[in-house]
């Protein structure tokens, strides 16, 4: 690919002027091959020996001409180029129509393209060959040696004129190309000007923009530490660095120290060098307080004329010294090296000055700012404890909010004892439970654990698990837990097995906090520290054990919660058997009662029919009223055996269309009250997961409803569908009938609740609540609401399957 890509390009040289003659050769040339080899493919095929000669010709000499350019041969090659094509046109003349053939104009062609690439000599020649070409071709026409079909257009005037034409336009045209020329080199001059320009304002703006970031990078407050390392990264971004390091030099002591020293292998220690006895070059920097480059200290004048000592192991080649100065004191140098040889220019050495100087100021500033950060670390360890003990104070004030709005101490525990970890600066931080074992001996087991970052985790070792609480070596330290108090020490000041345990363990000191609930030894909070010995504070020691009384307190609660909730919970189980109980009697009941109800009703309509002509009106009217209500407690108690049975039928969860079913019950309602006329509405693929029969019976009862209520409507509307709520499919059915007021919401699913009268919709008040339960034993959840004459919307949902 890259061969190719070089030979569709020409061969530049360091003159611009040949450069842009041999761009427009190439050009030239790559179109003349294209064209020479078409008409050469076009000849081929047509059968026309001539002229594929003529172009297979062509085609050899502009490839010569290409080959020659490509050895910087630009005049030849140019020559040959034009050469070829006043032959092509000769040729081209020679079998057309001689000099009145359109080719013709391709002689002023000839010469404009030599007026472009070729030099004055070159195109005096070029055009001396054009002039002679022309009359060569007339020549021949007027003696006769090539007659055409325009031949006897052809007179000696066009021997005088063609040439003298063409003579008459080369000059002006060549004048016109120069300028033209000499514009262009201008324009070139001018654009190569401004891209100078643009680079060196660019290489400033970038110098600027660097000195900025450094200036901003230097100046905010930074311990001495972090002012180096900042440095260390901004040279590492100007210029190529190998070595880089920063000597900071007391005039008292006369000693040089190297707080920072990068090689290539990362940051190193390197010693204090002295004046007096082996400063090297750094001590060289300090005592001529200005800038010291060594190109290549391994050249011979180098290592003669300084003392070089090889601290960094790096093959250093070109050093660059540069010393720190602040107000005509030098506080130190800074150093940047190189592997390689000459590896900084004067811009770089400049820049690097102008970064020095900077970093001087920053150093002095970092050194005062660790003094006083010293004093303040002085002061602060005197407010340490007093700040300390309110803070865990303050954790123990949170624990009891905590503790008192969580419904399980353990779940906030973890936080907590993360807080005191942090806040008491322990490695570890731990809760132990006491517990019984299988034989019945007193036990103890880590149930939480905070580590700090660089500590190791002991939650999951066994260790710490089941531990024995009797045990001869403990004894000491069960009597203080169990009296309620703390347990502290330190390697020093424990007894030898207990030293040996804590050796094991990696641990320098510990604190235990007991934890009594009630007056039993519930288990204990443990810090420990494995990178000190100290002893926790009397202010600490009071502070956590408030935090072990609040945690106490919380523990006592739960249980006290715990035994509520069971005993909640047998007395919801005997509601429950209770409720069983009666809802089993109330089914007998109901079931003992039709036959009764039956008789009653049949036994009227009976006594009606037998003696309707010897009543009177108002008999008629008595029996009637036994006849309705006998009707009416049996509808009653059909609806209570339907509730009854919701209760008591065992489920069948499946996939339920309930579009669908919606629809079947619309349809028995329109067959039913064949006069109503109500506009339907049901969203299709509505799917729930539930008992297909229970569904039913819901749809019945609320379908039922809406269309009742929905009687005195004159454009009713009864519409099914669902929506979108909390991630949850909700179903609701609507009307737009009486409606309710929502005041009465709470008793709208309640047995035997109504809030309109027989004499307005007939009903027992049982349907509503039927769909409570069945959507209750489903687990699922329904609502309704509504306004007066303004209808009302009933909601439903089912667990998703």
């Amino acid at each position: 690919m890259d061969q190719t890509t070089n030979i569709l390009r020409p061969v530049l040289v360091n003159d611009e002027i040949i450069n842009r003659r041999l761009r427009l050769l190439f050009k030239i040339q790559t179109g003349l091959l294209l064209a020479v080899a078409i008409f050469l493919l076009i000849a081929i095929l047509t059968g026309m020996p001539t002229t594929t000669l003529v172009m297979g010709i062509g085609l050899v000499i502009l490839i010569a001409s290409v080959w020659l350019a490509r050895l910087g041969y630009v005049q030849i090659a140019s020559l040959i180029l034009l050469f070829m094509s006043l032959l092509m046109i000769n040729c081209l003349l020679w079998i057309g129509h001689g000099i009145h053939d359109i080719a013709v104009i391709a002689y002023p062609v000839v010469l404009i393209i030599g007026s472009l690439i070729l030099d004055r000599r070159s195109y005096l020649i070029i055009t001396g060959l054009t002039v002679f070409s022309s009359m060569f071709i007339i020549l021949v026409e007027l003696t006769g040696y090539h007659l055409t079909a325009a031949s006897h257009l052809t007179d000696y005037k066009d021997l005088i004129l063609v040439p003298m034409i063409l003579a008459l336009v080369a000059w002006p045209m060549r004048l016109i190309t120069d300028h033209l020329m000499q514009s262009l080199e201008r324009s070139s001059q001018l654009a190569t000007q401004q891209a100078a320009l643009l680079e060196q304002t660019q290489r400033r703006a970038e110098l600027l923009s660097t000195l900025s970031r450094v200036s901003w990078t230097l100046t905010t407050d930074m311990t001495l530490n972090e002012v180096l390392k900042a440095l260390y990264r901004t040279i590492c971004e100007v210029v190529p660095t190998d070595s880089f390091y920063v000597a900071l030099y007391d005039s008292t002591s006369g000693v040089i120290s190297f707080p920072v020293f990068y090689t290539p292998q990362g940051l190193i220690q390197a010693g204090t060098s002295h004046m007096d006895e082996s400063p090297g070059l750094s001590g060289e920097v300090i005592q001529r307080q200005r800038t010291l480059y060594l190109p290549d200290i391994e050249e011979p004048q180098v290592t003669q004329g300084h003392m070089i000592i090889h601290t960094d192991p790096t093959p250093t080649r070109t050093y660059l010294g540069i010393p720190l100065i602040v107000k005509e004191q030098v506080i130190g140098l800074m150093s940047v090296q190189s592997e390689q040889p000459n590896a900084y220019n004067a811009d770089q050495i400049s820049l690097l000055e102008t970064i020095a100087s900077q970093a001087a100021i920053a150093v002095e500033k970092a050194r005062l700012y660790t003094e006083l950060h010293e004093e303040l670390i002085e002061r602060a360890r005197a407010e340490n404890a007093l700040r300390q003990r309110e803070s865990i104070l303050e954790i123990a004030t949170s624990a009891a909010q905590a503790f008192l709005v969580a419904s399980d101490w353990r779940s906030r525990m973890q936080h907590i004892l993360e807080r005191l970890g942090q806040e008491t600066r322990s490695s570890h931080a731990y809760l132990f439970e006491n517990h019984p074992g299988a034989d019945g001996q007193l036990l103890t087991s880590m149930r939480f654990e905070w580590t700090a970052p660089h500590a190791e985790s002991d939650l999951k070792d066994l260790t710490y698990q089941n531990v024995p609480l009797i045990d001869d070596e403990a004894e000491r330290w069960l009597d203080a837990m169990q009296s309620g108090k703390p347990a502290n020490g330190t390697l020093a000041n424990v007894l030898p097995d207990e030293a040996t345990h804590m050796r094991n363990q990696g641990i320098l000191s510990y604190l235990n906090v007991p934890i009594l609930v009630g007056t039993t030894f519930w288990g204990y909070i443990g810090f420990d520290d494995v990178y000190s010995e100290r002893i926790w504070v009397e202010a600490e020691v009071d502070a956590l054990k408030l935090v072990a009384s609040i945690l106490s307190g919380a523990i006592q609660r739960q249980r006290t919660e715990q035994a509520l909730r069971q005993l909640n919970a047998e007395l919801e189980q005997r509601v429950q058997e209770r409720t069983v109980e009666l809802e089993s009697f109330a089914y007998s009941v109901a079931h003992d009662l039709r036959g009764p109800l039956r008789g009653i009703d049949g036994y009227s309509k009976l006594f009606l029919d037998e003696y309707a002509d010897k009543l009177g009106g108002e008999s008629r009217f008595y029996i009637d009223n036994v006849r309705t209500s006998a009707q009416w407690m049996g509808q009653l108690i059909e609806d209570l055996l339907r509730l009854s049975r919701v209760t008591r039928v065992e489920m069948h969860l499946s996939a339920v269309d309930v579009s669908q079913m919606a629809v079947d019950v619309l349809k028995g309602l329109a067959q039913q009250y064949p006069d109503r006329l109500v506009e339907v509405v049901v969203q299709p693929g509505l799917i729930a997961w539930c008992d297909a029969g229970l569904l039913r019976l819901a749809l019945e009862n609320l379908l039922g409803n809406a269309w009742k209520f929905t009687g005195h409507t004159q454009q009713a509307r009864i519409e099914v569908g669902s929506l979108i709520q909390d991630d949850q499919t909700v179903f609701f059915i609507s009307d737009n009938g009486v409606g309710f007021d929502m005041k009465y919401a709470g008793k709208l699913f309640g047995a035997f609740q109504r809030l309109h009268s027989p004499g307005e919709f007939e009903g027992t008040g049982i349907g509503l609540a039927t769909v409570r339960r069945i959507i209750q034993r489903h687990s699922g959840e329904v609502w309704a609401e509504g306004a007066i004459n303004r209808g009302a919307t009933f909601y439903f949902t089912f667990p998703q399957g």
